[in-house]
């Protein structure tokens, strides 16, 4: 975050923008993220310790806090660097006194061969992430303008409800390490949390469409591939993480790696506007089928709805390696 803000202009014209119009919402952003990252650690630690209600209510304070003093600020004055410099300021002082408060429970520990087992999936995604949007969108752009616009109205409705999906993956990895964790009652939850977010998703395209003038034959075609992405990642959600974490995080990695490398291959050389999410569905459908095998092959499926190592199954983990 700090390079970001070093080189800020050089940033903002990397990305084809105005650096006189855009630098204080660029630096408000960059803060933000940073003040934010700082504050989802502490959230997730509470999570991790059984502490549900004392997280979702600092979640709401902070949003609620986020939210009023900017939107406050923004109807008493016009000047951006007061309201950016007051919201930063009410947020990070929130932020702070949690951490302090924190701080004393917190253990530090220092292992990186354990901590690239729970995130070199994550890690690896994002690197191929930055070349799929990169270059993808850089090809979509050249089409024409109502698929520049419809994409760009497609992922206004559904980016946010991309990062609530978020919360699967931080469940999934808070009940596999509490050895609570229930193969088919958590991808029941995941697919009816999916369903609903899924769905504010349509409503809001179809609320908003011809405001932003989007053509609706285009934006649907986004839409759809967005939505059955997001149904089919739930499930990817549940056998990544299970594979990563129970089984091998090389092997994970490894089968992450594969479905971005198509996902990339795809957004890059696919002859159409739809490249990008046609790769996404094909990579989320490959990862499916790299993590089944894995599954059926170590593992069996109880009548509970656990999922347990077969017999002579040994875990192929870093640790082990």
């Amino acid at each position: 975050y700090g390079l970001f803000i070093i080189f800020l202009d050089p940033y903002i014209k990397f990305m084809n923008m105005e650096v006189e119009v855009y630098r204080n919402f660029a630096l408000y952003s960059i803060i933000q993220l940073f003040i934010q990252n700082v504050f989802s650690f502490i959230i997730e630690k509470m999570y991790f310790e059984d502490k549900e209600k004392k997280a979702n209510f600092h979640l709401l304070v902070f949003n609620a806090l986020n939210f009023f003093v900017l939107i406050t600020l923004s109807l008493m004055t016009s000047n951006q660097i007061i309201i950016i410099t007051f919201t930063l300021i009410v947020i990070a002082l929130y932020t702070f006194a949690l951490l302090l408060f924190e701080l004393r429970k917190f253990k530090f520990d220092f292992n990186i061969l354990s901590n690239f087992k729970y995130e070199s999936m994550t890690i690896f995604s994002y690197i191929f992430m930055f070349i799929i949007y990169f270059v993808g969108f850089s090809n979509i752009f050249n089409i024409g303008i109502e698929y520049m616009v419809a994409i760009n109205f497609v992922s206004l409705v559904t980016d946010a409800n991309w990062d609530a999906l978020s919360a699967i993956d931080t469940i999934t990895k808070v009940d596999i390490s509490k050895e609570k964790y229930n193969y088919r009652r958590n991808l029941r939850h995941s697919f009816l949390y999916t369903l609903a977010v899924s769905s504010l998703s349509v409503v809001l395209f179809f609320s908003l469409f011809k405001v932003y003038h989007v053509n609706l034959k285009i934006g649907v075609i986004y839409l759809t591939l967005q939505i059955v992405d997001m149904i089919l990642d739930c499930y990817l959600t549940q056998l990544s993480i299970f594979t990563q974490l129970k089984y091998s995080a090389k092997v994970n990695t490894i089968n992450t790696m594969i479905t971005k490398v198509l996902r990339t291959s795809f957004s890059v050389l696919l002859p159409t506007a739809f490249c990008t999410d046609i790769g996404q569905v094909a990579g989320t459908v490959l990862g499916i089928i790299l993590c089944v095998i894995v599954r059926l092959k170590n593992f069996k499926l109880t009548k509970d709805g656990n999922l347990i190592q077969k017999a002579n199954v040994k875990p192929i983990s870093i640790k082990n390696k």
